[in-house]
């Protein structure tokens, strides 16, 4: 899917692109918006988008969509194996298709917890050597395991695809929910590029 195919499935479904911001591409940092504007011009207009509330991506839908009982798992837990089941296309909501298909591979977004033993030599004899790259992953396995039972093709690589989306771009959910618990989050299609 593309960056076009984003930008009108979310046009199609109600949400509101200011004209003065355009996405690229870049080398850099991969999938980006930009605004063309003068910081006082946009001081007189702010610039914004607006994504209506079917195209955020909630832990409600991991609720509704996978058909679980609230309070068994981890509401954050399970909104990441959400991802990785959108993902893998085991269960589908169209509102969510085109964002998903767009977010980029764990390859991609330059973790640690992605990298193989041999790249992790870098962080020899800093802070963030492999040992803690270790206690993390151990401890990302630890929430999978609380999961895997809801569905046997979700592998432990995918449930980190989604950790690492979710690290990299999710908002917290008490933005449009006050009620949301502290830790839950949300994913704002087109707004996180």
């Amino acid at each position: 899917m593309s960056l076009e195919a984003l930008l009108e499935a979310g046009k199609a479904k109600g949400a509101s692109i200011d004209p003065r911001i355009s996405f690229l591409n870049t080398d850099s940092s991969g999938l980006s918006a930009f605004a063309k504007v003068t910081e006082e011009e946009g001081a007189k207009f702010p610039i914004s988008i607006q994504i209506p509330n079917s195209l955020i991506i909630k832990p409600e839908n991991a609720i509704e969509d996978l058909d679980v009982t609230t309070g068994k798992i981890d509401s954050l837990i399970l909104f990441k194996f959400y991802l990785a089941c959108l993902r893998l296309g085991i269960v589908s909501n169209d509102n969510f298709k085109a964002y998903i298909d767009l977010l980029p591979d764990a390859t991609q977004i330059h973790s640690p917890l992605s990298m193989d033993y041999k790249s992790l030599y870098v962080f020899e004899n800093t802070a963030l050597n492999s040992s803690v790259v270790e206690r993390k992953l151990e401890l990302l396995r630890k929430d999978f395991v609380q999961v895997s039972s809801l569905n046997s093709k979700v592998s432990f690589s995918d449930y980190l695809w989604a950790h690492l989306i979710v690290t990299s771009r999710a908002f917290p959910y008490r933005i449009v929910n006050p009620n949301a618990l502290s830790h839950e989050v949300m994913l704002l299609p087109i707004v996180d590029l």
